[in-house]
């Protein structure tokens, strides 16, 4: 008789990275980890809102026909209760695990980021800015000599989780004879001795929606030629006219709200300048993609990296 799975599968770990870590993107180990209680916080039973998002439907209602038609659906910000149970072993324990998490979670400082790993290993997160919850409460239900509760609302304005894995591909020359540029499942792509570097691939993207990529762009080059075509054929594109050394980066940020085009010498340089125009700064939907990348003015070093997160409905 098999093991039922709840009984070996092991806990699901919910860890609190705090928004100044976050803005700073220090990579710095998560503060709180609400499941074993590093940093005297543990998540109690009734958390909400971790699955699916709201969503808001559009519609018209037309007179004289039943129903409606659907015009336009959109995910809303997600809420996230949290409740959480602060413990010390004495009142200045208490004191001092209380102050430093309110201090962890001040929105003033932007969003913090809640990681969920599952018992296989995969992790999940979200950044969301706290809301409230976290007032106090010295009713005797509430709060005690060395201990506290409370119920702390998130808000996350991308209502979606992220992978907590980065994809990474490199687009390269090779001085090396006529060979293959990936290994399966990427398939067709060939570079020569001459440093060319114009191909396709079949990106496979795992996700529940869409997300954007992030470019870095290795001189030498003189321009470069985005393309993305989905599995019905219609073709996205968006062109870079910049002259880049064997020396010299640019990178290429496509996410909303953090759209950008910069030269990566320490100054920050802004070519949006650089885009062709009206440029469509696609992005990824989940399954297959084919990507095309045509670059001109390659040498020896010539690089592209595409990276993304793939992004899911629920953690």
């Amino acid at each position: 008789m098999s093991t039922p799975m709840f009984e070996v599968w092991p806990s699901t770990t919910a860890e609190w990275i705090t928004p100044r870590d976050v803005a700073a993107n220090s990579g710095a180990a998560p503060r709180y980890n609400f499941t074993t209680g590093l940093g005297g916080i543990l998540m109690m039973p009734g958390a909400r809102g971790l699955d699916a998002p709201p969503f808001l439907l559009h519609y018209d209602e037309i007179p004289a026909i039943d129903g409606a038609f659907a015009r336009h659906v959109r995910a809303q910000s997600r809420e996230i209760f949290l409740p959480l149970y602060l413990y010390g072993a004495d009142r200045s324990s208490l004191l001092q695990v209380r102050r430093e998490f309110l201090a962890s979670i001040n929105p003033a400082f932007g969003p913090g980021r809640l990681v969920l790993t599952e018992g296989d290993g995969s992790s999940r997160f979200i950044d969301a800015h706290y809301v409230s919850g976290a007032e106090g409460d010295e009713a005797t239900e509430a709060s005690g000599f060395t201990w506290a509760k409370y119920g702390v609302i998130l808000r996350a304005m991308d209502p979606y989780w992220y992978s907590g894995e980065t994809v990474e591909r490199t687009f390269r020359t090779n001085v090396t004879d006529l060979k293959p540029f990936f290994d399966t499942p990427f398939f067709g792509l060939n570079i020569n001795r001459t440093y060319a570097l114009n191909q396709s691939i079949v990106l496979s993207v795992s996700g529940d929606v869409q997300t954007w990529p992030e470019w870095q762009i290795n001189g030498p080059v003189s321009g470069v030629h985005f393309s993305r075509e989905d599995a019905n054929g219609a073709v996205q594109e968006f062109t870079m006219d910049v002259t880049l050394t064997s020396t010299q980066s640019a990178y290429i940020d496509t996410r909303p709200g953090r759209k950008q085009a910069v030269l990566l010498d320490g100054t920050g340089t802004n070519l949006w300048d650089k885009l062709g125009p009206n440029p469509n700064l696609w992005g990824i939907q989940p399954g297959e993609n084919t990507v095309t990348l045509a670059v001109t003015g390659t040498g020896a070093g010539t690089s592209v990296n595409l990276t993304y997160r793939p992004r899911f409905i629920s953690a």
